[in-house]
């Protein structure tokens, strides 16, 4: 990554949530590593481009990880952020 542009703590937390969800789907270290790293590099160019930093961040980390998972040939699905409540019958009276 070229000195001039650093990454936000908020874009590093960020890039950490995306590869622990690599990590809990059973991702290799070394495979997370290398996605993380593509991932970094596509966001410092992005940035070097006129990207914002919200541009990124508004991107729900696990939905991130599931899709660049996806295009790397491994299927990853992304935890909604909650699941619906089921409706329950009414009680017998």
């Amino acid at each position: 990554m070229p000195a001039e542009t650093q990454l936000s703590e908020r874009l590093l937390t960020w890039l950490e949530t995306v590869d622990g969800a690599w990590a809990q789907a059973g991702r290799s270290k070394v495979v997370g590593r290398r996605l993380a790293g593509e991932l970094e590099d596509s966001i410092v160019e992005g940035l070097q481009s006129g990207g914002q930093e919200e541009d990124f961040l508004s991107d729900r980390p696990a939905r991130v990880a599931a899709d660049i998972a996806t295009a790397d040939g491994f299927l990853l699905t992304a935890p909604e952020r909650e699941a619906p409540t089921p409706a329950r019958s009414a009680r017998p009276r």
